[in-house]
């Protein structure tokens, strides 16, 4: 990730490229787009984890209580 936003500092024109082929208007609205499904992505997988920790614990606890 920090590789990536080197070269599109060093190189803008080669983000309005990508943003061109993917037809897009502009470089920084592909990024915004790639930022946008990079947190939905993360958004999900902690949520999915969390949801593995509650059935985790909730087992524990049956365990426990009885």
């Amino acid at each position: 990730m920090w590789a990536a936003a080197a070269v599109a500092i060093a190189e803008p024109d080669l983000v309005n490229e990508v943003a061109f082929v993917l037809g897009v208007g502009r470089g920084a609205d592909v990024i915004l787009y790639l930022f946008v499904l990079a947190f939905l992505w993360v958004s999900f997988t902690q949520y999915a984890a969390h949801l593995r920790v509650q059935r985790q614990l909730t087992t524990v606890v049956r365990h426990l209580a009885i």
